[in-house]
């Protein structure tokens, strides 16, 4: 059970005076460049008391979710080189360099997706793994120097300084303090720190915060494998005893925010929602489909140019039918910032394939195009397949010979019901309470691909299909993650592996994700005895998974197969915990190179860890936005992860959805990744754009997990109470984001928003002290709100004062009923140990042979044939008498915890 950290309540600051002065006004969080150290100056400066800390090691133990910390942002950068790979070949055309242009003042700019770059023609799935993976810069190793023990100056305190409570500036409390576990898909920053102090940052700018949800292009990958994106242009690179393939981005020109397509692209973008801003779409012309606003276009009947190209172009007569479809996501010349695309549009062609053959049987026949717009505007008005969706009753097409099948009406209409195979099927009604998904809608695809076969292929065998259908529901499912695999009713386990890899794959994930795909040739299936070695499945996490989608989108094996090796290999990211900088120094010992940490060239302090870069950003074609952090280390500094998301699972552009801001920071940046990798890696400006942004914003709230000592740079706001004994005055200390949020240029700012960094860090000679955001919670934080809209900010001292009485009165006892409850259930466990292991050896005792005595006492009777069955029984009497924990202890917790969590 978790144990509660107790703060004294009786604890004070102790007065200790230092030297030195510092400009109060112009200190500011600094990024992770060079150590922070007090600069001396001549303008006099307020004093501020000195402030002593409860040891951290005394409150380790806090639970409940808060905002992670993160790196100071937003000051003067070191100076990086630009990474610049060449990649030399015999064709000029692909001669190039990355699109990051360094002019004559030094400054590195970002050119976006060009409609001048030359097309790129798909590359054939590429299944050899030994080859050089591309998507990570050779960024050359640079051991970094010993960690610096150089300490601030010490600055000047007044000698008759208030007296502060000093659990106010110790860890806030909180229950059943427990770090969430770390998954996979989580990664942290760095915290740069500089010389010069600089004025706050501004708040987190508004257009990150209540946006309507992002569409997560990833999420949509597997939904249509069988019409992959096409790949970037290969280049052979020869290395020694090996090929492998280079991927090349052409050089495009630079145009300010104006992006426009590539070029024609002949694949069909297939089932998935994509981009509008990087696909060109055709829709019917206003006589075709009547619109309520002619002025606005509408995308029910529209038509990717891949299908148009080969379908619709190659009639004289059809192409007049259709306009293109203007994305509104095109950015407007000569913006600032490049806006976040968000219209999806899916093609009719590869969503609905009847459409298609409606086109060749009718329009072709015919010579009209009406037939596929009449039939485009039917299957549109059916109810829209539910997706990943768990529907609760409603009704449902089934077949006796596929019993577990199950198709929703749009599906059913649009698919079955124009073949052979739909006298197979009948519909079925389910009341609520009645749970189903659509097969054909849901990820992973492999039952729509079965369908795309066999409903779409001459001659239709309905015993084909539903064989294969069948087929998967025979298949054991996956263990899970690091779980051995089962073997078949054959006694054999049968798994799929790439020549040449360690890696396998259980028969589930291998028809989620690879039967029926173009990838299915680079695997093989082996079989072995389970009893001659344990064997899991490679492809059951979440990480390995994100790596998979993105290889199978490349068409290229080498980003999953190395991927998942690197991030087996390097550290992991440690979430809103963060990793010190005495630890990348051991880290960089081990790891070498595979333990740098990045960031970005033109923002320094958006940092990512060496598991994210490898993991996330690499993958996602980013890698060359980013270069390693080569500074001297320094002790006192915690490096966290922009792009950390925790366990994920979270899709929201609102800040309060998240259990941590840093988890919120790191999901907006993956998700401007993504866009930027479904632009064929060709526009990374939105990812730069919100990376600008972010970039300006105070540092994230450290919660009540990560303390701050001096050398990070960070600024502490809040208050000393004149009275500690009125309920309407509090001494309150919080984190520069808080401050910003809720107190900054606000009627709180008179009365909550001194400046108390030196305070906070006064008399600490070694840099030893952490400093803790006090009001973390998101109930604390609701309170400053209350109070900043009411315009009363005692409305806030009166709940943090009630939560500081709460929380003295009740961690303390919740601490002991669950030591009471503890300690009494070693002592039952112990003895019933005891009393087994001595009945064992008595049973030994009395069978190598007895001395034919009668062996007992007034306690546990006599008949024993020795004395050491006499002791067993004894032992198992205590034990018998021994009691289990006092389960009313639970239900006192409960009680206590609930009071706590009304305030906490």
């Amino acid at each position: 059970m978790p144990v509660y950290g107790e703060i004294p309540a009786d604890s004070v600051i102790q007065k200790q005076p230092l030297q030195g002065n510092v400009s109060q006004n112009s200190q500011a969080p600094v990024v992770e460049s060079e150590p922070a150290i007090a600069v001396a100056s001549s303008q006099q400066t307020h004093v501020i008391p000195p402030v002593t800390f409860v040891p951290h090691d005394q409150l380790h133990n806090e639970k409940l979710p808060v905002p992670a910390a993160e790196d100071d942002a937003h000051q003067p950068r070191p100076t990086y080189q630009a990474y610049a790979p060449v990649v030399n070949t015999q064709n000029p055309d692909l001669q190039h360099n990355r699109v990051l242009i360094q002019d004559s003042q030094g400054q590195t700019s970002y050119q976006p997706y060009s409609h001048d770059s030359p097309p790129r023609q798909e590359s054939k799935p590429v299944c050899n793994t030994q080859g050089d993976e591309t998507s990570q810069p050779p960024a050359a190793y640079r051991p970094y120097a010993p960690i610096s023990q150089a300490q601030p100056i010490p600055v000047q305190v007044s000698e008759n300084p208030p007296q502060i409570p000093s659990k106010v500036l110790s860890p806030p409390q909180s229950i059943a303090p427990t770090l969430p576990d770390v998954q996979p898909s989580q990664y942290q920053t760095s915290a740069t720190v500089s010389n010069p102090p600089l004025p706050p940052q501004e708040p987190c700018p508004v257009i990150l915060r209540n946006q309507t949800p992002p569409a997560s292009y990833l999420q949509q990958i597997e939904y249509g494998h069988h019409t992959p994106m096409p790949a970037p242009t290969p280049v052979p690179v020869v290395s020694p005893g090996k090929i492998s393939v280079q991927a090349v981005s052409p050089q495009t020109p630079k145009v300010p925010h104006i992006v426009d397509y590539q070029g024609p692209s002949r694949v069909c973008s297939g089932r998935k929602a994509v981009l509008t801003k990087y696909t060109k779409f055709y829709i019917p012309t206003n006589d075709l489909v009547p619109r309520v606003d002619p002025s606005i276009q509408e995308l029910s009947c529209a038509i990717c140019e891949g299908c148009f190209l080969t379908n619709i172009a190659l009639h004289p007569s059809f192409p007049a039918n259709f306009e293109v479809f203007v994305s509104p996501d095109l950015a407007k010349s000569g913006t600032d910032d490049a806006p976040v695309p968000i219209s999806r549009a899916a093609c009719q062609f590869g969503l609905f394939p009847t459409v298609k053959n409606v086109y060749r049987d009718k329009c072709l026949s015919e010579g009209s195009i009406y037939p596929v717009i009449n039939t485009m505007r039917e299957f549109n008005a059916l109810p829209s397949c539910p997706g990943n969706e768990v529907m609760n009753g409603g009704e449902y097409y089934t077949s006796p010979a596929i019993p577990h099948s199950t198709f929703c009406t749009q599906c059913f209409e649009a698919h079955l019901k124009p073949s052979t195979f739909a006298s197979q099927f009948t519909m079925k009604l389910t009341g609520p309470g009645q749970q189903w998904q659509c097969d054909n809608g849901r990820d992973p695809a492999y039952s729509s691909r079965i369908v795309e076969k066999y409903l779409y292929s001459q001659p239709q065998d309905f015993a084909a299909f539903s064989k294969a259908f069948n087929e998967k529901t025979e298949i054991s499912p996956c263990p899970g993650f690091d779980k051995p695999l089962l073997a078949g009713p054959d006694g054999k386990v049968h798994v799929y592996t790439i020549k040449g890899t360690n890696n396998t794959i259980c028969m589930e994930c291998f028809y989620d994700r690879v039967r029926l795909t173009t990838l299915e040739q680079c695997f093989t299936a082996i079989s072995h005895d389970p009893a001659e070695s344990t064997t899991t499945c490679d492809l059951a996490s979440g990480i390995s998974r994100f790596l998979f989608t993105a290889a199978f989108e490349a068409q290229n094996l080498q980003i999953w197969d190395k991927g998942l090796q690197t991030f087996n290999r390097i550290p992991k990211c440690e979430g809103v915990k963060g990793v010190e900088e005495e630890t990348v120094e051991k880290q960089a010992t081990e790891f070498l190179e595979e333990a740098n940490w990045y960031s970005l060239t033109q923002y320094p302090n958006i940092a990512a860890c060496p598991c994210c870069f490898h993991s996330v950003i690499s993958p996602l074609g980013g890698a060359h936005l980013f270069a390693p952090i080569s500074r001297q280390l320094r002790a006192g500094i915690v490096r966290t992860c922009n792009f950390s998301v925790g366990n994920g699972g979270i899709t929201s552009t609102n800040p309060d959805d998240f259990p941590y801001t840093l988890y919120f920071r790191g999901f907006i940046l993956r998700h401007l990744l993504e866009i930027g990798w479904e632009s064929k890696q060709s526009d990374y400006a939105p990812f730069l754009s919100i990376a600008k942004s972010l970039s300006a914003c105070a540092p994230a709230c450290g919660s009540n997990l990560r303390g701050y000592k001096r050398p990070s740079g960070r600024r502490w706001y809040g208050r000393v109470a004149t009275n500690a004994s009125d309920d309407n005055d509090c001494t309150i200390v919080m984190c520069q984001e808080c401050y910003e949020d809720n107190v900054k240029d606000t009627i709180l700012a008179t009365h909550l928003g001194r400046d108390l960094t030196e305070a906070v860090y006064a008399g600490d000679l070694e840099n030893k002290k952490e400093a803790f955001c006090g009001p973390f919670s998101k109930r604390s934080k609701a309170s400053l709100r209350e109070a900043k809209e009411k315009g009363d900010w005692t409305i806030f001292a009166r709940h943090w004062n009630l939560r500081q009485r709460i929380r003295d009165s009740t961690l303390p006892l919740i601490n002991t009923l669950q030591a009471e409850f503890a300690i009494q259930n070693a002592k039952k466990m112990t003895a019933m140990t005891n009393s087994l292991t001595l009945q064992g050896s008595a049973m030994l005792s009395e069978a190598a042979g007895t001395d034919g005595l009668n062996h007992g006492n007034s306690v546990v009777g006599y008949g024993y044939q020795s004395s050491a069955g006499v002791t067993a029984a004894m032992w198992n009497r205590d034990a018998d008498n021994t009691q289990w924990g006092d389960a009313s202890n639970y239900a006192k917790i409960a009680m206590l915890e609930a009071q706590w969590k009304e305030v906490e």
